[in-house]
């Protein structure tokens, strides 16, 4: 089973007229408060910085991608080419923060005492009550 971050992406998209807003009124601003020659320079700065911002939560939500297995749960980010299973029997604790805006983030404790983070995924109760059973039956 794939976990999707669908409800991530729609948040993104209504957030963006707000900071499309917000970048119009600090350019304004600057244009009226700061020296002239540095007003266009942190313009584009900040502008560059809210479109990375956004591209960055796009190609995450795109090419990170959480598969439920029957014995592990499987980790892959394309774009460098990560991936990873973790065992459901190695998983000693399992943290879903409560869902806001429609989805959650989930941290993983494992056995050897290191934390894997699975952001904004849909089904962050889906995932906690599978790896419960899985971890009871293994």
């Amino acid at each position: 089973m794939k976990l999707t971050r669908e409800n991530h992406h729609r948040y993104m998209g209504r957030l963006a007229p707000f900071l499309l807003l917000a970048l119009i009124v600090q350019c304004f601003l600057y244009q009226h408060f700061v020296p002239q020659e540095m007003a266009n320079d942190v313009s584009i700065f900040v502008g560059v910085g809210i479109c990375l911002i956004l591209l960055s939560g796009y190609v995450h939500n795109e090419y990170h991608r959480v598969h439920l297995r029957e014995n592990y749960l499987e980790l892959k980010f394309d774009l460098l080419n990560y991936h990873q299973e973790i065992l459901y029997r190695n998983i000693v604790e399992i943290d879903v923060d409560s869902k806001r805006h429609g989805y959650s983030n989930v941290k993983l404790t494992l056995k050897d005492g290191s934390i894997h983070r699975i952001l904004y995924i849909d089904q962050g109760d889906v995932l906690y009550k599978t790896v419960l059973e899985k971890a009871r039956l293994v």
